[in-house]
């Protein structure tokens, strides 16, 4: 039985006994469901596609597999990483089975017209990349016998060498993985709750950026994020300052918050965004120095309490 969902995807199906009940378990766009003592798969085929999913035919007692592990998987890494994939199943009972892992690194689904991998093999990713992996179980005669969910993982390459200094203290809850969290060009969401976020609590935000050597500096951006039912509030004053020594620091721009006065609950990213004069600004070294709103005011439910500040991504162009 063969129904086109108006998606570009045709999803082929095994022909059903009638009036079968069709419970349906959800896994990585494999649909699969049980009557009886027999297995069946819903695969899908793209355009022009010459491959299926196995299995094509009903599988007697489906075999349930765990996903492939990665090993050696890093969000964010500088020149090159090398990961490595494990089965994460025990087949010791079942000497005569086999495991397959299929992976790709374009973020495309995997299946067995992918890549295969070889045990102990290493991957070495020179940029970013997010790698998808499956494993495929077969049996003595290399018949399918059941498909693990999909392992994914982001990989995320930072194309600079900076270092930071930060003269704050962040909180311990609130550190987006420590201090080149916020130099890794990695920003983040309104839902702060999944990290990438560096609060800064009833204190200014002070950080140093050591760029490697002597840089033209045409714009920088730093954000921050307002969730103030949270108590977050984007900074009342920011200022950047650029030197060539680390020590002494010439004023480079400033800019104020303007709607820091607003009694709205408000929830977004809010970056601060400096354009100086294209040519005219080289320097080693960038200051940030952003002014914590302070205690909550009176109109908000924390009155009194101390603000926080959150940091995501400081940008230099």
């Amino acid at each position: 039985m063969h129904i086109n969902n108006g998606k570009g995807f045709t999803k082929i199906y095994k022909q059903l006994p009638e009036g079968l009940k069709k419970d349906y378990v959800r896994a990585n766009s494999i649909d699969h469901f049980v009557s009886g003592n027999n297995y069946y798969y819903q695969y899908e085929l793209a355009p022009f596609s010459k491959f299926q999913l196995c299995p094509s035919e009903v599988v007697q007692k489906p075999v349930y597999l765990s996903s492939p592990v990665f090993v050696g998987v890093k969000e964010v890494f500088k020149d090159s990483i090398r990961i490595a994939l494990k089965g994460n199943n025990d087949w010791s009972s079942q000497a005569q089975w086999t495991e397959k892992i299929y992976y790709t690194l374009d973020g495309s689904a995997p299946n067995q017209q992918s890549p295969l991998y070889k045990n102990g093999q290493w991957i070495t990713l020179r940029r970013s990349a997010t790698i998808k992996a499956i494993a495929y179980v077969y049996n003595d005669t290399m018949r399918c016998l059941g498909i693990s969910p999909l392992a994914m993982s982001q990989l995320h390459q930072v194309n600079n060498h900076y270092t930071i200094q930060i003269l704050s203290h962040y909180n311990p809850q609130y550190t987006a993985g420590g201090p080149n969290g916020i130099i890794d060009g990695l920003k983040g969401d309104i839902d702060w709750r999944k990290g990438r976020w560096q609060g800064y609590q009833g204190q200014d935000f002070v950080a140093i950026v050591d760029l490697q050597k002597t840089t033209s500096i045409d714009t920088v951006i730093i954000g921050f994020l307002e969730d103030r039912r949270s108590w977050i509030f984007a900074p009342s004053f920011v200022e950047i300052f650029g030197s060539n020594d680390g020590v002494n620091f010439i004023h480079l721009s400033a800019g104020d918050y303007l709607n820091q006065f607003s009694q709205e609950m408000t929830l977004q990213r809010s970056p601060f965004e400096f354009f100086l004069t294209p040519g005219k600004h080289s320097y080693r070294y960038l200051k940030v120095v952003a002014t914590n709103y302070g205690k909550l005011p009176a109109w908000h439910q924390g009155a009194g309490g101390d603000a926080f500040i959150f940091v995501d991504e400081i940008e230099i162009r």
